[in-house]
């Protein structure tokens, strides 16, 4: 919930929900989606016995993450623009 983020967290999170409403996609899956998009290859490894979540995490590889929105999600991560 939103309720429960850091405060040193929010900006990042809130950039996390506006990317998910743009998209349809829930923030689980933005978020991992946006992992499978780094450069470097990353395989983010997910876990859970929530079924409901673990098919919500699967759908992550069919959000279609748009470069803009990938760049909104690093510099809110960075805390600072991308030059």
């Amino acid at each position: 919930s939103r309720d429960d983020v850091a405060p040193e967290h929010a900006e990042v999170a809130g950039a996390v929900r506006a990317v998910a409403d743009d998209l349809g996609a829930t923030p689980l899956q933005v978020v991992l989606a946006w992992l499978l998009r780094l450069p470097q290859g990353v395989q983010p490894v997910f876990g859970s016995t929530n079924a409901g979540r673990i098919a919500e995490a699967c759908g992550a590889a069919g959000v279609a993450l748009p470069r803009e929105a990938w760049y909104r999600l690093y510099e809110a991560a960075r805390g600072r623009r991308v030059s």
